[in-house]
């Protein structure tokens, strides 16, 4: 006598319906989300969202915006406020943490402003790869080299040198530049 080493038919039928009732579930999570989505208002232009000022480097979410209100009431009132993107997860939680901000003593944010600043910044930047340096000048991060591909600068580009070719920097528009 062979013995089979299959599931039983009762088994079989249960595991059968159990992934059929699975699939089902995802399907219509699928559709809910995708209809949802139709009904929604398409944007003319992603770039310019209501989440943000415009020519915004990304769009904003609601639950975000009041993050990136402090972070540029904060930021700009010393200096040019970089995209988030720029740089790296990692430097902006050092960045937002240390009272030594580049060598100037800081009064650091409030603590409930600053969980909102870390959210929007953490949201909209980008984690830094494993084997890069962690970044804290333009001039080191990766993505800022990726969004200005040979060029020439004729200084080592830093905050302040940003106004030379995107006019509207201080209002957080990169968008626009000039060569």
């Amino acid at each position: 006598m062979v013995k089979r080493f299959w599931l039983s038919t009762r088994r079989r039928t249960w595991l059968r319906s159990l992934s059929l009732g699975l699939a089902l579930v995802c399907f219509l999570c699928m559709g809910t989300g995708l209809s949802q989505a139709l009904a929604s208002e398409p944007l003319t232009d992603p770039l310019l969202a209501d989440g943000g000022p415009e020519g915004a480097f990304e769009p904003v979410t609601p639950e975000f915006q009041l993050g990136q209100d402090f972070y540029l009431e904060s930021c700009s009132a010393c200096h040019i406020a970089v995209p988030p993107a720029v740089l790296p997860q990692q430097t902006w939680r050092v960045l937002l943490t240390d009272p030594n901000h580049y060598g100037i003593q800081i009064e650091p944010l409030p603590r409930f402003n600053a969980r909102l600043v870390i959210d929007y910044l953490s949201i909209y930047s980008r984690p830094r790869h494993n084997q890069r340096v962690l970044p804290f000048r333009l001039s080191e991060s990766a993505y800022f080299q990726a969004l200005h591909p040979n060029l020439e600068f004729p200084q080592t580009p830093t905050l302040t040198t940003c106004v030379s070719c995107h006019p509207s920097a201080e209002a957080f528009n990169f968008r626009d530049w000039q060569e």
